[in-house]
Parts: structure tokens; sequence; C-alpha cells
């Protein structure tokens, strides 16, 4: 049975071949994460306005992020989002983003969820002023927390 040999030359060309390859996976993947930043926070309840810090995020295709927008004063606002193309039946408007966003807002030990979506394309711009409310309510009794921010991703 023959024995087979690696050469030292063959072998440092192997290495260079995989190492090649996982540089240009990790290009691939790179291309994938967009910067999301959210300013000017705003929560207002029934026992005032509040402001939050800004956030910056890193949204990666097909992961869902969780982030907290604000926790104080007995509140607290948080969402998952999650990026994905956006492919549309009108060819002009293919090479779109589109963020899904569920938020949470835990307010006097009651959660409520609510979903939303936006679709930006390669024309439009990227920001965006999102407005949510969440109303709590037991029995005739009801109180509202809403939350507002700037959104803006780079072009």
């Amino acid at each position: 049975m023959p024995k087979f040999e690696v050469k030292p030359a063959a072998m440092y060309k192997r290495f260079i071949f995989l190492l090649i390859g996982v540089l240009l996976t990790s290009v691939c993947y790179t291309q994938d994460d967009i910067a999301l930043s959210i300013d000017n926070i705003k929560v207002k309840t029934e026992d005032g306005e509040f402001r939050g810090g800004s956030v910056l995020v890193t949204l990666q295709k097909k992961k869902t992020i969780p982030v907290i927008l604000y926790s104080g004063n007995g509140t607290m606002i948080s969402v998952k989002m999650r990026i994905r193309s956006y492919v549309s039946s009108n060819q002009h408007k293919d090479g779109g983003i589109q963020i899904r966003m569920s938020y949470f807002c835990t307010h006097d030990d009651r959660t409520r969820t609510v979903k939303a979506t936006r679709v930006f394309f390669a024309e439009s711009s990227k920001q965006f002023q999102e407005e949510q409310t969440f109303i709590f309510g037991r029995g005739l009794e009801k109180s509202r927390v809403d939350i507002s921010y700037l959104g803006s991703m780079p072009r």
C-alpha cells in the first residue's frame, strides 16, 4: 500500500485557501448587519413625561435582537427587532428592508404587547418617527402608556 506524503508547500496552499474561504464567508455575513440609532425616547404615563437615553442597535438578518428602550417609574418598555429583505410583487420596490418589531410594556405588574412593521426602500429616507400606545385597564379604570422615538439607519 503506497504512503501519501503531504509536502509543506501543499499544506501551506491548503491553509491559505481555507483562510481565504473563512474571510470571504465572514465578509458576506457582515453585509447582513444594519446599525439602527434610536434617539429622543419619550415615555408618557399618568405620572408624567419621562425621557430615555439613546440606543445604538446592530440588527442582524435572521436574528431577533431584544432592546430595552425605557426602564423607570414602575414602567419598562422593550422591543424585539428582526430585519429581513423585502420582496414586493412590484419590481420597482425590490431591494427593501423590512423591520418587524414586537413591543412589550410592563406597567403596574401587567404586560401588554404591540406589533409593528416598517419597510424601507433603497431610495427612501432611512429615518422614521415611531409612536406606540399601551392601554392597561382594570374594570372601568384605564391607564395609558405612550412611547415615541426617532429611529435612523445609515444610507
